[in-house]
């Protein structure tokens, strides 16, 4: 991640500690300040604009070591990142039925949770 230029150090390590998870209060403790001190500089602006550059930065590499995962010989290890990618799957409702037609726009689509999708698909023969 390179340092925003707008930012003095101490506010960039403040933004890479929140980056990793670290709560409020914990950033505080460890840059000895206030919990509001540290809350106070989260909320300007350019701060906010480095922790979302930062943010996307992590999920991007997280993205790409999901996608690495996702070629694997290992055919569990793939399954495992499928499961990381789509944790839920979108899916048409069957067609037909007796659904109220006043629900009709709000069921057009249904998450079902990729666990359960598992459970409804047969695995492969000799696995």
């Amino acid at each position: 991640m390179p340092q925003n230029a707008a930012l003095h150090a101490r506010d960039w390590r403040i933004v890479q500690m929140k980056a990793q998870g670290q709560s409020t209060a914990a950033i505080a403790e460890i840059m000895g300040m206030d919990r509001r001190t540290v809350e106070r500089r989260l909320s300007r602006p350019e701060m906010r604009r480095a922790l979302a550059d930062a943010l996307a930065s992590v999920q991007l590499k997280a993205i790409e070591a999901v996608a690495d995962l996702l070629d694997s010989e290992d055919p569990r290890v793939r399954l495992l990142a499928a499961r990381i990618a789509f944790p839920t799957v979108v899916v048409k409702p069957d067609e037909g039925g007796d659904d109220d037609p006043k629900d009709a726009d709000a069921a057009l689509l249904k998450e079902i949770p990729t666990g359960e999708l598992l459970k409804l698909v047969k695995p492969p023969d000799g696995d």
